[in-house]
């Protein structure tokens, strides 16, 4: 049954193990078999995993170049003592992560290779010059683009010693490799993220039949030609003035630049940066298009769902396990290393959730197989998980092709319940269900005033009713407060059998537990205190890992805010934002506004908490019923 399977030499080898492990489930499966039931292998694998990412381990091994691991640069003892071990020595204190030795690695290859080509370009043009100028640059564009990926996720790749450089090295390397200034981290970080591939998402594909060449080309010459003003305006009617200000300040500032550049020098500027950022445009939505060409009919807002997973060499060892799609969705702020962590302990919840996983192909190949209609080859390519083992070659291409099939608008209004509308029409709209939502340009100007009169339901029906539904949907919940004080747990545990779904909590009243616990970034909680959106989505997705067992936990609920009576980080007392992950997304709800003093706003906030989950849950039963 795994016959199809290609074992590639230059897997990494995090992939070789994870694709021998999907091998052993294939050849083990049986039908009757529960899905969801780890095995001692599963386990094995998943300790050894996480000790090749743990600098205190044995097993630990750095990332020293994307073409050999550690063991296989073989040179000669003096070399390797002379040069090599220092270099790793050296690398490891100017890097940001142990691991990310490869990140220094590559800025010292293109600094020392594109930029002094760059500059001899525009000082003595040759085209055999200029043509090599741009292969080279063509080598080097996807591995700096998923360096770039973790840089602006993560909010720099470098020891905070270097933050300056690190801060500035983009606007250089930048237009070198195609991106203009700043338009990844706006598009990518700010909109792609929030909106999730859903109607919204202005690189969404589910209004396109995804095997139609036609509908790639308007999708791609959409992008190429209407994303500078699309992105702005984007921000703007969602009341996010300033960002979308900064997003066109920036797109226009490196057009003048480019502008600039060919009037000095034509010839040195088509090959230097105009190439490069068509190439670069033309491979970056052909790779999404591939990344989110399998939608599930079902469940299109489900990230398990509306994305995949590749195990290439391509995706993976080139480019920083680009391949692991889902799992970067699911937590855009996981480390690129510990991608295969969280697949291996995730695995049988991808394989409850339907999710696709590839091999041997990567997002390109899989967008020009889906411009031949060759699902033949791409089931070839598909590593069959859970219930799709049992699948035929055949079945397998018809179940990716009707994946691929456009949504009407109809079926987007039913099915993008939760993305129909901007994230405070939501919170909004739930909590006064017969009231239109504000105008879109008045969400932030407008915050949210929400009494305890709106709150339907009381603490304990709502947490009955969460564990019911917990328990309908065979799901777990762990709980991360810092507003409520352990509030939410105690209404959760005090029903009875909560103990079979509820796996436990942690109060981060400190910042420092916030940080090193959960996982929140330092940056977001210097730059905008613990109460904000992101804090809450993260606190959400910390406490889900640090309470995942031999399963995955399935639900985080979290909660941040003020209770007064004084304001804290410039928000007003009431202000409270509540983080919900799980069912393939990471939500931040708010700002809400309660009212009332310090007891008032703690108990609407766990009535909402609450609430909200309950109303995620019910769509869950919903949907699967």
């Amino acid at each position: 049954m795994a016959e199809h399977l290609v074992f590639h030499p230059q897997l990494t080898k995090a992939d070789a193990l994870i694709l021998e492990g999907l091998r052993q489930d294939i050849n083990e499966y049986k039908p009757s078999q529960d899905a969801q039931a780890p095995k001692a292998r599963d386990e094995d694998l998943l300790r050894h995993l996480q000790a090749m990412n743990d600098p205190k381990d044995a097993h630990f091994e750095e990332s020293i170049t994307s073409s050999w691991d550690f063991d296989q640069i073989k040179l000669p003892l003096f070399l390797e003592k002379l040069v090599l071990r220092p270099y790793v020595r050296i690398a490891k204190s100017i890097v940001r992560v142990d691991t990310d030795v490869i990140m220094l690695t590559h800025l010292l290859l293109y600094f020392s290779t594109s930029l002094p080509s760059a500059i001899m370009l525009y000082r003595n043009f040759s085209w055999i010059h200029g043509i090599l100028h741009f292969i080279m640059q063509f080598t080097y564009m996807g591995s700096y683009t998923l360096l770039m990926h973790q840089h602006i996720h993560m909010r720099g790749v470098l020891n905070k010693r270097f933050a300056l450089f690190d801060s500035l090295f983009p606007y250089i390397t930048d237009p070198l490799m195609g991106h203009t200034w700043n338009s990844y981290f706006y598009h990518h970080v700010k909109h792609h993220h929030v909106e999730g591939n859903g109607p919204n998402d202005l690189s969404s594909t589910i209004r396109y039949q995804r095997d139609s060449l036609p509908h790639l080309l308007h999708y791609i010459g959409k992008f190429l030609f209407l994303v500078w003003a699309e992105l702005p305006l984007y921000f703007i009617r969602n009341g996010k003035t300033m960002t979308g200000l900064k997003a066109m300040f920036w797109e226009l500032s490196n057009y003048a630049f480019l502008t600039t550049m060919f009037c000095l020098n034509r010839n040195a500027t088509i090959c230097v940066f105009l190439m490069p950022l068509g190439l670069m445009r033309l491979g970056m939505m052909m790779g999404n298009w591939g990344q989110h060409a399998f939608v599930d009919e079902n469940e299109p807002d489900s990230d398990y769902r509306s994305s995949i997973t590749v195990i290439d060499v391509m995706s993976n060892r080139q480019c920083y396990n680009d391949g692991y799609h889902t799992s970067h969705h699911l937590n855009p702020r996981r480390h690129w290393r510990e991608h295969p962590v969280h697949f291996q302990k995730s695995k049988h919840t991808y394989a409850k959730e339907h999710a696709i996983v590839f091999h041997d192909i990567d997002y390109f190949m899989i967008t020009v197989r889906l411009m031949m209609k060759d699902y033949k080859t791409l089931a070839k390519c598909l590593v069959p998980i859970g219930d799709q083992i049992a699948l035929s070659l055949d079945e397998r291409a018809a179940m990716l092709k009707r994946t691929t099939r456009r949504f009407t608008e109809e079926e987007i209004q039913k099915k993008f319940k939760k993305q129909s509308t901007p994230l405070d029409v939501i919170v909004t709209s739930s909590l006064h269900p017969t009231t239109a939502a504000p105008p879109v340009d008045s969400l932030f100007s407008t915050t949210k005033m929400a009494s305890t009169q709106y709150l339907r339901r009381s603490t304990e029906s709502l947490a009955h009713d969460v564990i019911t539904l917990l328990k309908q949907t065979h799901s777990t919940v762990a709980v991360a407060e810092s507003l409520t004080g352990g509030s939410i747990m105690a209404a959760l545990t005090s029903i009875s059998g909560s103990s079979s779904v509820f796996r436990g909590g942690i109060v981060s009243y400190d910042t420092g537990l916030k940080t090193n616990i959960l996982k929140v970034d330092k940056d977001i909680i210097s730059q905008h205190g613990v109460v904000h959106e992101e804090v809450a989505r993260q606190m959400a997705t910390g406490v889900r890992d640090v309470t995942a067992l031999e399963t995955p936990t399935t639900w985080g609920v979290s909660t941040t805010g003020v209770a007064g009576p004084e304001p804290q980080d410039g928000k007003p007392a009431g202000t409270v934002f509540i983080g919900i992950s799980g069912g393939g997304r990471d939500r931040a709800l708010g700002p809400f506004r309660f009212e009332g003093g310090r007891d008032e706003v703690r108990k609407a906030t766990i009535v909402e908490a609450l609430e909200q989950l309950r109303k995620l849950l019910a769509d869950r039963t919903t949907n699967s019923s």
